[in-house]
């Protein structure tokens, strides 16, 4: 009899004991499944984050492409009013105007700043993690500091001294609105010509740079939303 209590006893322990081993397993299941499930919102928000933050950049790009576009022109009708003589017209003043002036790209970087502190690993998209990386980390830094920084050193050592000398704002019109103190000396002053070439030169270079960078960005941000359309399926 003693034996038979025992032996119902043992039974009920290793019971109880399996009970409690499934319950942990169960709870653990659980728990796992709650941090998962977190993780995949934290990522579906970086991902429309990121996907915000590049459209921005797109477009912003974009209005650098257009303005730099319209410099070009002014810079070729500048050239065209020397080498045919014009007369001057306080139109041109609008072209004078653009000389020293270009557009920067305004790089929108919080949530990758935000992703390379604590979420990383949170895309799980290898292929999708190393374009978003390569977009930052080369063609915008491309971008910033080696062509707008080109920009600056072009402008503060070549044009601006050149600019100062030769032109004047009427800061009561526009300012973007210069006229030439000697507009007959200008158009046979070689420097200017020269000064106009070097700078046509600079921003064309600067559109190839950009119109590329803009294909990509282009292709990134339709893998971003694709993402995002398989996520919330």
């Amino acid at each position: 009899m003693e034996k038979n209590k025992t032996g119902k006893y043992l039974k009920y322990a290793i019971g109880e004991i399996v009970l409690v081993v499934v319950g942990i397993l169960i709870a653990l299941s659980i728990n796992n499944w709650n941090e998962n499930r977190k993780l995949k919102n934290q990522e579906v928000i970086l991902i429309q984050n990121l996907h915000a933050d590049l459209t921005k950049n797109y477009l912003d790009i974009k209005n650098v492409i257009l303005s730099n576009s319209e410099s070009i022109d002014a810079y070729q009708k500048l050239r065209s009013v020397v080498e045919n003589n014009t007369p001057y017209s306080k139109e041109l003043d609008l072209l004078f105007g653009r000389i020293p002036h270009w557009n920067s790209p305004v790089i929108t970087s919080s949530t990758y700043n935000s992703m390379q502190s604590n979420g990383l690993a949170l895309l799980s998209n290898d292929d999708l993690k190393n374009d978003v990386i390569e977009m930052y980390d080369y063609y915008f830094t491309m971008l910033v500091d080696d062509l707008d920084k080109y920009e600056w050193v072009l402008n503060q050592s070549v044009v601006n001294p050149f600019f100062s000398k030769h032109f004047m704002y009427d800061d009561e019109i526009s300012l973007y609105k210069a006229t030439p103190n000697d507009f007959e000396s200008l158009k046979k002053n070689k420097d200017f010509l020269n000064l106009l070439s070097i700078i046509s030169r600079q921003r064309k270079k600067g559109q190839e740079r950009y119109e590329r960078t803009l294909v990509d960005l282009e292709k990134l941000i339709e893998k971003l939303k694709k993402e995002l359309d398989l996520r919330n399926k």
